[in-house]
C-alpha cells in the first residue's frame, strides 16, 4: 500500500518537532537570524556612502551598482553552506539503515 499525505500530520510536524528538538531547533532559528543579519548588515555603508549633493553622482553610481552585485554573489555563495551545516546537524542524531 503507498503511503498517503495527511494534511494534520503536515501541520502537526512543526509543533512535534518543537516538542523533541527544542534547542536544535533555536540554534537553527539563531543561525539563520544571524546569517540574515550579517548580510544586511553589509547594506548599511553601501547606503550611507550615497553622495547627496551634485556633481558626485557618477562616480558613486557606479560604486552603488557594484556593491549589490558583490553581495549577491556572497549571499549566493554562502546560503548552500548554511543549508549544508544545518542538514548536516539534523541528520547527525537519526541511526544509519543497512549498517550495523
Amino acid at each position: 500500500m503507498k503511503p498517503t499525505f495527511s494534511i494534520g500530520d503536515a501541520i502537526g510536524a512543526p509543533f512535534t518537532l518543537l516538542k523533541k528538538k527544542t534547542l536544535s531547533l533555536f540554534v537553527w532559528g539563531l543561525l539563520m537570524t544571524a546569517a540574515t543579519i550579517g548580510v544586511y548588515s553589509q547594506l548599511i555603508p553601501m547606503f550611507a556612502s550615497l553622495p547627496i549633493g551634485p556633481g558626485e553622482g557618477e562616480a558613486a553610481l557606479d560604486q552603488y551598482m557594484l556593491d549589490p552585485r558583490r553581495m549577491s554573489l556572497t549571499v549566493n555563495a554562502l546560503t548552500p553552506v548554511l543549508y549544508l551545516a544545518i542538514l548536516r546537524s539534523c541528520w547527525a542524531g537519526r541511526p544509519r539503515r543497512g549498517r550495523r
